[in-house]
Parts: structure tokens; C-alpha cells; sequence
């Protein structure tokens, strides 16, 4: 099935073109079966999660897993792209419900930025600069009681201390699929094991096994007078070896969360 792509599945089938191109492993597998559902959680116990300490931090070292509305797991209620075709354009699946659970005992969910603060769905609309003044310094949003969503400043302090290089020390040792036949796996030198759980624009899921984007956010730049905020979010992908931190206006994408000790 090929669809018009939406804004974000450009993007990110201009990351699988780059992907398939060199023949990477990573067949998504076990497609088909029904739209699926998703069962089961770890919900919002942190002691449901291993964690580690990094530096000063303390670390979720698993993407979050709470069944909150506006959470889904990956392949849940949408098709997912799988690859390319002859001709470059994306090919689309259903994946089964086994595949889907699996997803989800993987990667975590995945959620929306306003999802993940704990925000009304109206924060992503020109509404939102009414939102603002509800995000405190360590905003707790969907995290476990004690523990909150990480600001752009302490992703800083994270990648900081890990020095140089810090996708691939960040990675987790599998779980990543290749690119031009070589590994895109990481060392977790620091037991960050970052995943790749993909990502959900409106309408499909993209890249699992590629790409891993976290939520954050930050104090509004200087010439920034609408909304009185900046959202980010955190990326590592297959062919990346160091780490991105991305402004974004893809506010109704779904990505992971790993939340921070207060």
C-alpha cells in the first residue's frame, strides 16, 4: 500500500531511503494480522524500571511504558513503514498483535510532547502559550512520582559528562540494525541503553530498530515571545554515531520518555 506522506514521513523516509539503500538488516518482520492492540504495562512505579546513575544523575534506563491516553506502542491502531520500494516510495504493514506487545516490552510507548508533560491536547495548538506557566523546573508530566521529564539543560549535563561521542556510549549494545553492513550498535559504557523505538507522525509509525527520540524541553529563547517555552527532543539514530538536540514543532509526533530522578 503507498500513501502521500505527511510532513514527518518525509523526513523519515528520507532516513529509511538512506537505511535501505545499503541493504541494512532490520526486516521489520511479522506483519499483517489486524490493526493489533496493545497489552499490558509498567506503568508509572519506578520500581517497575532499572535505572542508573550517571555523574549526579539518576536515570530511567528504560523508555517509559504507561498506559496513559494518548500513549501508543509501536504498530498500535496505524500501519507502520517496513521499507521501500523499486520505485522509492514507502511500503506500509499491519503488524500483528504479537509483534505489536512485543514492541511495546522492548521499546516503551510512545507519546506526544503534550501527552508526555501531562498537558492538555490544546498545549499543541496556537493555544499553547497559555500552557507555559503550567511547566515547572522538574516537571514531573507522566513520570513516576519522584522523578520527571528532563529539560534540555540536563540532557546537556548528561551528554557533557559522558564526553565525546556520546550516541554511541549512550546506545545500548543490540538492538540496533545495521547500515553499509556495519554495526550501529552502541557501547552503553554508562547503562543509558538507549533504544530505537521509532516514531508516530498522524497517520503511520516509522523507523523502529533506526531512530530514538526523547521529549525535553527548555526555557524560551530570547526572540522566542509567542510561546514561552521551546520543546525539544533527543535523537540517535543508526548512522549517527554522536547525539542531536532538536527544536521541534512536531508537536503531534509520538516519541519515547526516559525521565530523571527530582
Amino acid at each position: 500500500m503507498k500513501k502521500r506522506l505527511t510532513k514527518f514521513t518525509q523526513v523519515a523516509g528520507i532516513m529509511l531511503a538512506l537505511v535501505f539503500t545499503f541493504s541494512c538488516s532490520g526486516d521489520d518482520g511479522d506483519e499483517g494480522g489486524g490493526s493489533g492492540s496493545c497489552v499490558g504495562e509498567k506503568g508509572n512505579d519506578i520500581a517497575n524500571y532499572r535505572t542508573v546513575q550517571i555523574g549526579d544523575q539518576v536515570w530511567m534506563a528504560e523508555n517509559l511504558d504507561y498506559n496513559v491516553s494518548g500513549g501508543k506502542c509501536y504498530g498500535e491502531g496505524a500501519e507502520v513503514v517496513i521499507g521501500m520500494d523499486d520505485e522509492s516510495r514507502l511500503i506500509y504493514a499491519t503488524l500483528s498483535n504479537a509483534k505489536i506487545k512485543a514492541n511495546r516490552e522492548k521499546y516503551g510507548r510512545l507519546y506526544s510532547w503534550a501527552t508526555a508533560m501531562a498537558l492538555p491536547d490544546s498545549c499543541v495548538s496556537k493555544a499553547y502559550a497559555e500552557c507555559a506557566s503550567q511547566i515547572s523546573e522538574k516537571h514531573r508530566g507522566i513520570c513516576p512520582s519522584g522523578w520527571h521529564i528532563p529539560s534540555n539543560d540536563e540532557w546537556e549535563t548528561l551528554t557533557n559528562f559522558v564526553g565525546t561521542k556520546p550516541g554511541i556510549k549512550l546506545k545500548a549494545t543490540s538492538g540496533w540494525n545495521d547500515v553499509m553492513g556495519k554495526s550501529c550498535n552502541g557501547t552503553d559504557e554508562f547503562g543509558f541503553s538507549a533504544l530505537p523505538g521509532g516514531a508516530k507522525d498522524p497517520i503511520t509509525f516509522t523507523s523502529v530498530g533506526y531512530f530514538g527520540g526523547w521529549w525535553s524541553w527548555g526555557p524560551a529563547r530570547p526572540n522566542n515571545t509567542v510561546y514561552g517555552v521551546n520543546i525539544y527532543y533527543r535523537t540517535l539514530n543508526s548512522y549517527l554515531s554522536s547525539d542531536e538536540m532538536s527544536p521541534s514543532d512536531y508537536l503531534t509526533l509520538l516519541f519515547s520518555v526516559r525521565c530523571v530522578k527530582d
